[in-house]
């Protein structure tokens, strides 16, 4: 049984740690002194396609399944459980 990474999974773990770091990360002691998101934070993880990963596009959902969507979670949890929660990846 082949447990490796699609290239979509790849891409989307890639997508988020790059949010994370980049977007999540700078303002992560904020955001955990406040437990808020940013609504501009919030908008950003909407704009990137994160909000409804797991389910059916067909339903307005990213389609990734639960892989996908904890996949992305998990980088952003590294910056900020808070963001990550807060921002329903």
């Amino acid at each position: 049984m082949d447990f490796s990474l699609t290239e979509q999974e790849n891409m989307l773990r890639n997508m988020a740690r790059d949010f994370a770091q980049k977007e999540v990360a700078l303002r992560a002691a904020a955001i955990d002194r406040s437990n808020e998101v940013p609504l501009d934070l919030a908008s950003r993880f909407a704009d990137l396609g994160f909000r409804g990963l797991p389910y059916p596009a067909a339903y307005g959902g990213g389609d990734a399944g639960y892989l996908g969507f904890l996949l992305a979670l998990e980088q952003v949890c590294e910056a900020s459980v808070s963001a990550a929660i807060g921002g329903r990846v």
